[in-house]
């Protein structure tokens, strides 16, 4: 009901190897309920496999392939704008006929300092739950202090060989900016 409401112009769902099949879900449930609006799947396990929802989950209408911040604007942009899909890069989709198609690549990163924070104010904390190894105290959010692996050395893990990416992180001044930011904002 809330998301009906909400009436989005598009979603964005996050999977991890762990919620693959959650996440399939919830597009399944959310297509159900709004169908005109288009689902896009990203994170960590699309990255790998960015076919794989668009094979699995008719729900599902966009993939996106990479670090989504610049991808997912484009996107958007796209969408609003009636512009096809195809010229934004690092995306999956279903053509006209509906065959698999991806875009061009592209390997573009953001670059971390640029990033601004989040946009914690437009979600409500108070309704995301801390880790269970983490500190229990409300309203929880995250820090994203870097990115890629520093290693990417381990042979169990695809951040090795072909998937390995560049090992980036924020500087200490910006990640302490953010702490001191959700400190003064949130408590």
């Amino acid at each position: 009901k809330e998301i009906q409401e909400f009436d989005p112009g598009v979603v964005g769902i996050s999977i991890f190897v762990i919620s693959e099949l959650e996440g399939y879900n919830l597009a399944t449930n959310i297509k159900s309920i709004l169908p005109h609006v288009p689902i896009v799947m990203g994170g960590p396990q699309v990255g790998y496999f960015p076919r794989a929802p668009l094979e699995r989950c008719p729900a599902v209408d966009i993939t996106v392939q990479g670090e989504g911040e610049y991808i997912m604007r484009d996107l958007v942009n796209a969408l609003q704008n009636g512009r096809p899909v195809d010229a934004v890069p690092n995306v999956y989709f279903r053509n006209t006929s509906g065959a698999i198609t991806a875009s061009p690549p592209s390997q573009r990163v953001p670059d971390l300092e640029t990033l601004p924070f989040p946009a914690r104010d437009l979600m409500d904390l108070g309704r995301y739950a801390p880790e269970v190894y983490e500190f229990q105290r409300l309203p929880a959010t995250n820090i994203l202090a870097t990115r890629g692996c520093a290693y990417g050395q381990c042979t169990f893990c695809f951040e090795s060989g072909q998937f390995r990416t560049k090992y980036r992180y924020q500087s200490a001044a910006k990640l302490v900016r953010e702490i001191e930011m959700l400190r003064d904002q949130y408590g």
